[in-house]
């Protein structure tokens, strides 16, 4: 929307920075084996492991996520030097079974994938939103991923019309450039994490802090200390079990 109002009604303007956005996300897509499946006003969806078979898929997704990332900040360096506007992306990964294939009507159909593995997918682009991050993934995809892709827990989520809650993951790097702060990083979220979830709240807290003190933008952070500032003031039920429960898609 702010890259529209930017435009006006310069059309010709909006189509040339949405036409490179588009082609720089789709190359890392296809570098990492991905299948385009079809672009949603500026959003584009990808899916893995169809219609051929792909090694190591989930990696490979996460792998295209990063690297679309890191190709966000040459295109908005560019975009910087021409006076442009800088946009941003967030994306969304789900592991698990969906239907694929020829899916239309009688006059007009279109390969793509459905099911409730891609409504997920969806709904944790969205929920970067929350967190103030840019990747999310579900549990199953950081099983798949452990040892090759570096994540950090972010929440255990509840979706409205799920019974079990899942577990949320941040996706930071490569594990070929792992360095001692990504190390720092994960470590220091998961113990205010498992401190949250004792009730040591005021403990937890400190472990934000130091992520805060890290990097001031990190929104998980910022997150979870005004969760501790609320239930030191609000201490949480007996049955409290630290799920996030989303009453809405």
């Amino acid at each position: 929307t702010a890259i529209s109002e930017h435009y006006g009604a310069d059309v010709q303007g909006l189509t040339q920075i949405m036409n490179r956005y588009m082609t720089a996300m789709t190359a890392k897509i296809l570098q990492n084996n991905g299948t385009l499946d079809k672009y949603i006003g500026d959003a584009q969806m990808a899916f893995w492991n169809a219609p051929s078979a792909v090694k190591d898929h989930p990696v490979q997704a996460c792998l295209a996520a990063l690297e679309c990332q890191d190709a966000m900040k040459s295109f908005n360096r560019a975009n910087l030097a021409q006076g442009l506007p800088s946009l941003f992306m967030r994306i969304g990964i789900h592991t698990g079974e969906a239907l694929v294939g020829n899916i239309g009507s009688d006059t007009r159909l279109n390969y793509t994938a459905v099911g409730d593995t891609v409504n997920l997918a969806s709904r944790l682009e969205g929920t970067n939103k929350e967190y103030g991050t840019l990747v999310l993934i579900n549990e199953t995809t950081n099983r798949e991923v452990s040892g090759k892709i570096l994540t950090r827990l972010v929440d255990k989520v509840a979706v409205k019309g799920k019974t079990k809650p899942g577990e949320i993951y941040e996706v930071l790097a490569n594990a070929e450039d792992q360095s001692p702060k990504l190390r720092k990083i994960i470590d220091l979220t998961s113990q205010g994490r498992a401190l949250f979830e004792a009730r040591q709240f005021s403990k937890a807290r400190e472990c934000y802090g130091q992520l805060l003190e890290m990097n001031p933008d990190d929104g998980v952070a910022r997150l979870y200390q005004q969760r501790c500032d609320h239930f030191m003031a609000n201490p949480p039920p007996a049955d409290w079990d630290a799920v996030t429960h989303r009453d809405t898609k």
